[in-house]
């Protein structure tokens, strides 16, 4: 009896696995016309991906680049190009992270959800989110002014 609990446990856990990976559900994302994407429950549920101190420094660097204000544009930053939103991404920079952590299924982006995102306090947090926790990020070049009055962002 023991052993069929067993079995069946894992079983229920591989299936479990198996919907959060591959169920997805329709999620929008807002910007100059709400666009419905298909996100995974696993994604969905990921939300806890920087501890405490990490969302502190995240918020913080947030005050340092832009006051928080997820409507920013600087449209000449110290390299001679425009940076935008919270944490004053460029649009290159901002595509290279989106589909380095392959979020959001941006393989069916068009050009506008690309600047739609760069502009959302919650599509940029995210990216940060994943960009704290990936050791091969320089947040010195990629948030040079910032970085030297925080510092890095603490290790998880």
């Amino acid at each position: 009896m023991i052993c069929a609990s067993w079995i069946l446990i894992a079983i229920l856990s591989y299936v479990l696995i198996y919907l959060l990976e591959n169920v997805v559900i329709p999620v929008e994302v807002r910007g100059e016309e709400p666009v419905l994407q298909d996100i995974s429950i696993a994604k969905l549920l990921d939300f806890r991906l920087t501890t405490l101190e990490q969302d502190s420094w995240i918020n913080r660097l947030g005050l340092c680049e832009s006051g928080n204000n997820q409507n920013a544009v600087n449209p000449l930053d110290l390299d001679g190009t425009a940076s935008h939103g919270m944490y004053q991404f460029k649009i290159g920079t901002w595509k290279t992270f989106v589909q380095k952590y392959d979020l959001w299924n941006w393989r069916e982006w068009e050009a506008a959800d690309w600047s739609n995102t760069m502009m959302s306090d919650y599509h940029q947090t995210t990216v940060l989110q994943h960009m704290v926790n990936d050791t091969s990020v320089d947040f010195s070049h990629q948030f040079p002014s910032c970085t030297r009055k925080l510092g890095w962002p603490p290790k998880r």
